[in-house]
């Protein structure tokens, strides 16, 4: 599958923290030890909300539309509040299907889930992940060394 102007499939990243998202866009072609290249952009909070939708849109389109668009909703760093990684999950279904993108609203919220093959084989699939508020160490000692 071919991004803009020839370049390989892009891939977005969002990580939301703390009034942050993280936006990378990474491309698999011409990286040096075979690391994808992107850039950064940090943008403020409001994930999910319409306060989102231009920049959503825009990284959906960056994908290819949203036919091609397949995000993985990962709410590992609410995993420590009951309720939460449920409710961010919801908001970005609804959301991103508001959108018009496929969204896969991930059971992603502790260390076993993270070790789950099934759990990676759904990430593999994304070309755009979505991590919603939370702690962020939390979030690092889930996701360390597993397969997601």
């Amino acid at each position: 599958m071919e991004g803009r102007a020839g370049s390989a499939r892009p891939l977005f990243l969002v990580i939301v923290h703390n009034f942050i998202i993280c936006v990378i866009y990474l491309f698999t072609a011409g990286a040096p030890l075979g690391f994808p290249l992107g850039a950064l952009a940090l943008v403020g909070s409001g994930e999910y909300t319409p306060a989102m939708d231009t920049t959503d849109r825009w990284l959906i389109e960056g994908l290819g539309g949203p036919a091609l668009a397949r995000v993985a909703l990962i709410p590992a760093a609410s995993g420590l509040e009951e309720g939460q990684p449920e409710r961010w999950n919801a908001m970005g279904a609804a959301h991103f299907t508001a959108l018009g993108a496929r969204a896969n609203p991930l059971r992603l919220i502790h260390r076993e889930d993270a070790l789950d093959q099934a759990t990676a084989a759904a990430l593999r699939e994304a070309t755009f992940f979505y991590f919603s508020g939370g702690n962020p160490e939390y979030l690092a000692q889930t996701l360390e060394g597993t397969p997601a």
